[in-house]
């Protein structure tokens, strides 16, 4: 019986957080409560203002299974190291599962020096259908296709294979499969950039494409067979200690 009462109490007490947090804003951000309403907010993704973003801040994985149109994806676990994706002038419309995680991510925001937020609430207002996203996929390649490719080079070339055991000509990166997250620095801050990948044989490879899909990127070539197969059909693998 105590148990279904604390239950039943902590049931009540997310209720009431949901609906407080729904409708805050920050210090500037009283102009965004116009849109509270779903029929305001379907009024905006129809007539986009490039000043007011909506941002979703549910795991990646959540967003591609349906969002609010225009919408963009900052996950609440990577928002705070893509703050440069961000601009601070910029009104921002959150908006998550609930209420909640929006909030948790409005809050630090505020550390950071935002101003202009809303919290929209739960995805689940949004009542005119959502937009699902396609599962992003990397591209196998064969080394002959490489080797064309490289005639007329419009991409990067990664070597992610730990220990260095050679490279292919023309490499520009070397980023340890396992350590893509962390050295994302490096890599392009388009997108759409192209970047092919390579290991000794594959293993390593098919995992860095899958991070690198995690990460974002849309145009992921992975070359099947690597550095063995490079070998193996007469191409010319480069040794230089690293």
């Amino acid at each position: 019986m105590k148990k279904y009462l604390w239950a039943s109490l902590i049931l009540i007490l997310c209720f009431l957080m949901v609906g407080f947090y729904k409708g805050y804003v920050s210090s500037e951000g009283k102009v965004l409560k116009k849109y509270l309403k779903p029929e305001n907010l379907k009024k905006l993704v129809e007539n986009p203002d490039e000043s007011i973003w909506i941002i979703d801040v549910r795991p990646s994985s959540a967003y591609k299974r349906g969002h609010i149109p225009t919408a963009k994806s900052f996950p609440s676990s990577e928002i705070l190291s893509r703050l440069n994706e961000i601009p601070k002038d910029k009104y921002l419309i959150l908006y998550c599962e609930t209420g909640i995680r929006a909030q948790r991510v409005i809050k630090k925001l505020k550390k950071e020096g935002y101003t202009k937020m809303m919290n929209w609430g739960g995805y689940r207002r949004w009542k005119y259908g959502l937009v699902k996203e396609a599962e992003a996929t990397y591209t196998r390649i064969s080394v002959k296709q490489l080797k064309k490719m490289l005639q007329e080079k419009d991409f990067i070339l990664i070597n992610v294979h730990i220990p260095y055991a050679g490279e292919i000509p023309q490499t520009d990166l070397f980023i340890p499969y396992n350590e893509i997250e962390e050295n994302s620095d490096k890599l392009p801050a388009a997108k759409d950039a192209r970047l092919v990948i390579y290991c000794r044989s594959g293993p390593m490879s098919a995992k860095a494409a899958k991070t690198l899909l995690k990460l974002g990127y849309t145009q992921v070539f992975d070359v099947e067979g690597g550095m063995r197969t490079w070998q193996a059909v007469g191409y010319r693998l480069i040794m230089e200690p690293k």
